[in-house]
């Protein structure tokens, strides 16, 4: 009984499996789903892969940015060249300071006056940068030195890309200190760090 029915399953299978395969010209064609038109449909004798292909119409050309190649490990620089400017992205290069003890840069505009040396009055323009104040640099010291020179030397502002690569430079010549203000509010509330600001004077600002 059981080598009956274990025949009789074998030719049903191989009804089935010859059912839906007749000869064609390049092959046996086969029964399949056409997946333009959901329709079940004979084959031209090689099989149909279920992949629905783009109309010539329909196609997008790539855009600079999606030719562009994508770097996993570090994002920022694949759309460095497409990303807007950001205010939080800049050096401050001044003299006898290290850039990284600044924290803001302000332009105050055209507020202090010089007095040139042929008798007629120059007025100059007014910065103030923000800087913390390190414990193992006497700041003060080193900006009231600085205060006492005509000419101090010049800063330099870098505007950087995502990078850290500069892009843009802001260049004020000639600066000479006005003023600085460190300690002139302490808290034991507030546990922020402690900052200090140096307004300088300077000939007009060169963008580069």
């Amino acid at each position: 009984m059981k080598q009956y029915f274990t025949e009789k399953w074998q030719a049903l299978t191989l009804f089935f499996r010859n059912l839906f395969k007749i000869p064609g010209k390049n092959g046996q064609r086969r029964l399949m789903r056409n997946p333009l038109t959901g329709k079940m449909e004979w084959t031209e004798g090689q099989e149909i892969k279920d992949v629905v292909p783009t109309p010539p119409d329909l196609k997008i050309e790539m855009t600079e940015l999606e030719k562009e190649p994508f770097n996993v490990a570090k994002p920022w620089e694949s759309f460095s060249a497409f990303e807007p400017m950001r205010g939080d992205r800049f050096l401050i290069n001044f003299p006898e300071i290290e850039p990284y003890f600044f924290s803001r840069y302000t332009f105050n505009g055209g507020l202090s006056s010089r007095k040139m040396s042929n008798g007629k009055t120059k007025v100059r323009e007014q910065s103030t940068v923000e800087i913390y104040l390190p414990a193992h640099i006497n700041i003060e010291d080193t900006v009231m030195k600085m205060k006492k020179s005509k000419n101090a030397g010049n800063v330099s502002i870098e505007i950087l890309d995502p990078t850290g690569i500069p892009i843009r430079t802001i260049l004020l010549k000639n600066i000479k200190i006005e003023h600085i203000d460190v300690y002139s509010q302490l808290d034991y509330v507030n546990e922020d760090l402690l900052k200090g600001y140096i307004v300088f004077s300077h000939d007009s600002r060169e963008f580069k």
